[in-house]
């Protein structure tokens, strides 16, 4: 999900995807361009939101603008249409925990419940010492 550019999104594990918050990230991904790479390929500036899930009033903004929403695996959708130019995705921490996943289970909802659960797995996965 990483490109030659790549501009991220995080949303804490308390915080949420609001309406709003995607034209927001456009707007940044727009002006990052005009002022430091105004000549680049649109390909290569990638997106990259991570938030504790993909909320309801994201997803009608999204709609609204014509934007769909393709999930690739759970927990990882691909924004294209309406007036997304570079390769964009939303990750849900809420999903992404696990040894599969050992960076992004320090990002969950799951890591500020069970701090200690989390912890073991990823302990028992090799991934603490």
């Amino acid at each position: 999900h990483l490109g030659a550019f790549t501009l991220l999104e995080f949303k804490s594990p308390s915080d949420t995807l609001r309406g709003g918050d995607f034209r927001t990230f456009l707007a940044y991904a727009m002006l990052y361009g005009a002022q430091h790479q105004p000549l680049l390929d649109p390909t290569q500036l990638h997106l990259l939101v991570l938030a504790p899930r993909l909320t309801k009033p994201y997803r009608e903004e999204l709609r609204m603008l014509g934007v769909t929403t393709n999930q690739q695996e759970p927990g990882i959708w691909r924004l294209q249409g309406g007036p997304v130019i570079h390769p964009t995705w939303v990750l849900e921490t809420e999903h992404l925990v696990g040894l599969s996943h050992p960076l992004l289970s320090l990002l969950s909802p799951e890591f500020l419940e069970n701090k200690v659960a989390v912890y073991e797995l990823l302990r028992q996965g090799g991934y603490t010492e």
